[in-house]
């Protein structure tokens, strides 16, 4: 009798279990399935904002134990930007390296003629002079992926 009991009860938490999978699958509830943990990081840094430098820099501050001053952590940060900035400000094609986390670009546009006649979809279009424009460009280093669980 224990026995036909004990297998009746588990046969009652199996179906229990699997109506409440199938329940929450159809009412669009995620209950039954967790989220991963990639999927669960991702939405917390999509609902957070950005930092503001102040608060980058307490945070840094913190994880020195205050044994810096803020104010040279600013100025240690401001020297580094400016720094690669000076890099980019070189050749009209250039990049640099943000210590292995992120790498920019500058490059240049060159400039295209005008009057030229095209046949687009049996229309012919003139297209018109554009002037030689410079962009910069960033790429995110495996570094920054690993870091932020990419």
């Amino acid at each position: 009798m224990a026995k036909a009991t004990l297998r009746s009860l588990l046969f009652l938490a199996a179906g229990l279990i699997a109506s409440l999978h199938c329940a929450a699958f159809v009412s669009g509830v995620n209950a039954a399935r967790p989220k991963p943990i990639v999927v669960a990081q991702a939405e917390a840094a999509e609902s957070g904002k950005a930092k503001s430098p102040t608060a980058r820099i307490q945070e840094i501050y913190d994880k020195l134990d205050g044994k810096v001053e803020k104010s040279a952590i600013q100025k240690v940060l401001n020297a580094f930007f400016e720094s690669a900035a000076k890099e980019l400000n070189g050749d009209e094609d250039s990049q640099t390296n943000l210590h292995g986390y992120v790498k920019v670009k500058k490059w240049t546009k060159p400039a295209t003629k005008g009057g030229e006649k095209m046949k687009v979809a049996g229309n012919e279009i003139v297209t018109k002079a554009k002037p030689a424009e410079t962009k910069i460009s960033a790429s995110v280093l495996k570094k920054m992926k690993d870091a932020a669980g990419i």
